[in-house]
């Protein structure tokens, strides 16, 4: 017959355990040779990684250790001094260019255009969001409602998120529960949902 090993406390054939081997080694090369091309930190403390590892805590670097503390070199920002006015910029969020697009044309009131940095808040309904933007022009200074998606009537009446309601058709077609969208939502780095929503 054929030899049999154990990875992760499953028989697997000896071929496909040579074909992950192959692929740590592998990743374990690349992630080598990117780490020799970076130039070192100036710091020993600091440690480069990149943007997609910043995402979550539980990231490790090449040696398996747990990186901790991380900081980048060009933004230092302290946890203390983060407010909520800047809560807007973490993790992820499902948008619709056109309609965010749409909402940056201009200021509601003086009609000059929004800029996404000027952002200072934000209102969630599930997956979809309301930006809260301040006009930067000098003279007006109005705080405009921004929407990242686009909106529905229902069969009831009421207005609803497209972005919501495909959620909840997903679910019920794919047979998800709340949990286990959350999870998946989590993983992405995307605010999770309620039932409510």
């Amino acid at each position: 017959m054929f030899g049999a090993e154990t990875y992760k406390g499953k028989f697997v054939r000896s071929s496909l355990l040579k074909q992950i081997e192959g692929l740590k080694k592998g990743r374990l090369n690349r992630a080598t040779k990117e780490k020799e091309k970076s130039s070192p930190p100036q710091d020993k403390r600091i440690i480069p990684v990149t943007a997609c590892e910043l995402d979550h805590s539980y990231v490790s670097d090449v040696d398996g250790d747990k990186v901790q503390g991380v900081v980048r070199e060009e933004q230092t920002v302290s946890v203390e001094k983060e407010s909520a006015r800047n809560q807007w910029r973490v993790g992820r969020r499902v948008v619709e260019l056109r309609t965010l697009a749409d909402g940056l044309k201009g200021c509601k009131s003086c009609g000059q255009p929004l800029q996404l940095s000027s952002c200072e808040g934000e209102q969630k309904y599930g997956l979809a969001n309301v930006l809260l933007i301040r006009c930067n022009f000098s003279d007006c200074g109005v705080l405009n409602e921004v929407p990242t998606g686009s909106k529905h009537k229902a069969g009831n009446g009421r207005t609803m998120w497209d972005v919501n309601t495909k959620l909840a058709v997903g679910m019920v077609n794919g047979g998800y529960g709340e949990t286990h969208v959350n999870t998946l939502l989590a993983a992405l780095n995307i605010p999770c949902v309620s039932q409510k929503t």
